[in-house]
């Protein structure tokens, strides 16, 4: 019962906080965030990973992307065409994405007093998708595609949940308590 709570609340949770992120950091009339199915992960050329952890719960935040994405993305953030950001720019930019991100859901959920670390954003290959299914733990998987017109980026937290008092924390996540993001955040 609560693990089917807490993967109901998270997926809720992190879809609200894509829709905030992107509404305001990339507004367009036809952003469409939505949960997606796991098998449905595709593999991309990249992937940006950090780790948000404590002593009851880990999850990975991955953005999965192709060059040409990040290029779009980093190109609307900074006023310029695509073909003008280069290859390191907007690895860059995906990364310092993933570490917004991450942040944002930390506030999301902070109200629940599970402090957890953040690590710093990696990026790695796309196919390195495939060494998260070997891991030797417990865990669940949510995958969203965020897209519009032009672009099409998927983003998934897998996560574990080992201690009773997060699992109760977490069954009990709710729109009502949940804390406000902040609105003059700096972003690249």
């Amino acid at each position: 019962m609560h693990a089917e709570q807490i993967h109901h609340n998270l997926e809720h949770s992190i879809t609200d906080m894509l829709s905030e992120f992107f509404q305001k950091q990339v507004p367009s009339e036809k952003l469409n965030i939505v949960a997606i199915p796991k098998k449905d992960l595709a593999f991309s050329e990249h992937m940006v990973i950090m780790l948000l952890s404590n002593a009851q719960m880990r999850m990975f935040l991955k953005i999965h992307f192709h060059m040409d994405e990040a290029k779009r993305l980093a190109g609307v953030r900074q006023h310029k065409s695509w073909n003008e950001v280069s290859d390191k720019v907007a690895i860059d930019f995906m990364k310092e994405l993933c570490n917004v991100l991450g942040g944002r859901l930390k506030r999301h959920i902070s109200h629940l007093e599970l402090e957890l670390g953040q690590s710093i954003p990696l990026d790695l290959e796309g196919f390195c998708e495939i060494f998260f299914e070997d891991v030797n733990w417990s865990s669940q998987t949510l995958v969203f595609r965020v897209s519009n017109q032009q672009l099409q980026v998927l983003v998934s937290a897998q996560y574990e949940i080992t201690g009773q008092e997060a699992r109760e924390k977490l069954a009990s996540l709710t729109d009502e308590s949940k804390a406000k993001d902040e609105d003059d955040i700096e972003f690249l």
